[in-house]
């Protein structure tokens, strides 16, 4: 799961989120927020040495050091499988402190005064520990996609993660180094930070390729964002054949030049030819992709040719795929057509020491236009019908 696809599915979050942060800056640095120190004296009042101690503890996950060696562990691991993350990885170590360093000093609000536990340096909005712990760990669950399609592993180490960054948020409140409201606008400027690194990279692209033309091996989907709607069958009700009562040499051309255009995007994805699969799609194209089936929400929506770039180039992450393409049929108006196929995709990949095939039955609704002579790809939707995952003998 990514920030952009929480985002996709519903818009409004993130929006809110940057209101709600500015609101809390601005009421921060007029002192407006007289909830903090009610919520501060009852933590002071609730102490005793063992929650102390605990406190203590907890906040150094969301020191220094320790920041810094998770984004650069977390960085080596996505370099492998994903560099595009690993980048956005190295951005937000990079960027946190100074965004930090730069919000402390314009919204200048004071620390608590008295009964800190530990020592609290410069500014206090926003906390530092927990925007840190928020920007580094909270990263871990974009890596683990790439190493894994176990979604139980996936929610596990999501869970910890976030688990990790509140109990960061609120040792510092316990510590008595920061305000409530210090600790919470933290952790939703990591989100945003977060956000804004995934968009300009195209990090979730990356990420969720591997799905797109993989399947489903380990629990349910994530969220899935909301999309036009998709392109129809060419057919309809019972009517499951064209008749042609007369076929001329123009549309019998047409009718084999979408079948070789069909054929070509297959051909590409087995010879891990990106830039070649790209060239079938036009420059401002769509292609969305639903892993649950036809008639459910999509997984993700990719517009523009170069969106598909890390979509197609993430087939690399298996040994060997081998595309059987079926059934097809077209239906052409002039330069424009639409069509559905059939494709039967076979990915060899190895988990652990162990070698596996995974079958994924696909169908494909599309949109083509034909520009100067050639047809492309307008729109695509992939579309998983099954998908099945076992061992594969040597």
């Amino acid at each position: 799961m990514t920030v952009g696809r929480v985002h996709a599915a519903r818009p409004w979050v993130l929006p809110l989120l940057v209101a709600a942060f500015i609101a809390m800056a601005v009421l921060a640095a007029v002192d407006a927020l007289p909830w903090d120190r009610a919520i501060t004296n009852a933590v002071i009042d609730a102490r005793t040495p063992t929650r102390d101690d605990l406190a203590r503890k907890a906040s150094l996950l969301g020191s220094t050091k320790v920041v810094l060696a998770v984004s650069a562990a977390l960085a080596l691991l996505a370099m492998r499988r994903s560099p595009r993350l690993a980048v956005a990885i190295i951005i937000i170590a990079i960027a946190r402190p100074l965004s930090e360093f730069a919000l402390k000093e314009l919204v200048g609000r004071d620390r608590p005064a008295g009964n800190q536990l530990v020592n609290g340096r410069g500014p206090s909005f926003p906390g530092g520990h927990p925007y840190a712990a928020a920007a580094s760990w909270g990263l871990l669950p974009l890596v683990v996609p790439l190493y894994t399609r176990n979604r139980a592993i996936w929610w596990t180490s999501a869970t910890i993660v976030w688990t990790i960054v509140l109990l960061v948020a609120a040792s510092r409140v316990w510590l008595g180094v920061h305000w409530t409201t210090d600790v919470v606008a933290s952790v939703i400027l990591a989100i945003i930070g977060v956000a804004v690194i995934e968009r300009l990279l195209g990090v979730e692209a990356t990420l969720y390729a591997g799905r797109a033309e993989g399947g489903r091996t380990g629990g349910a989907p994530l969220p899935t964002p909301p999309n036009p709607a998709p392109i129809p069958p060419t057919t309809t009700g019972d009517a499951l054949m064209t008749v042609h009562a007369q076929l001329d040499a123009a549309e019998a051309a047409d009718r084999l030049a979408i079948r070789e255009l069909f054929d070509a995007y297959a051909h590409c994805a087995d010879r891990r030819d990106a830039n070649g699969q790209k060239a079938l799609f036009t420059i401002d194209t769509r292609f969305a992709v639903f892993m649950d089936g036809a008639g459910t929400e999509p997984t993700y929506v990719l517009d523009g040719r170069e969106a598909l770039t890390p979509v197609f180039a993430d087939l690399n992450r298996y040994q060997v795929t081998t595309h059987f393409n079926g059934q097809s049929t077209v239906d052409i108006n002039g330069d424009h057509a639409t069509g559905e196929s059939y494709t039967i995709a076979h990915h060899l990949f190895t988990e652990g020491d162990q070698r596996k095939i995974m079958t994924a039955s696909l169908r494909y609704h599309d949109r083509f236009v034909k520009l100067d002579g050639a047809w492309y790809f307008e729109e695509r939707d992939l579309i998983l019908d099954w998908s099945e995952t076992r061992p594969s003998a040597s």
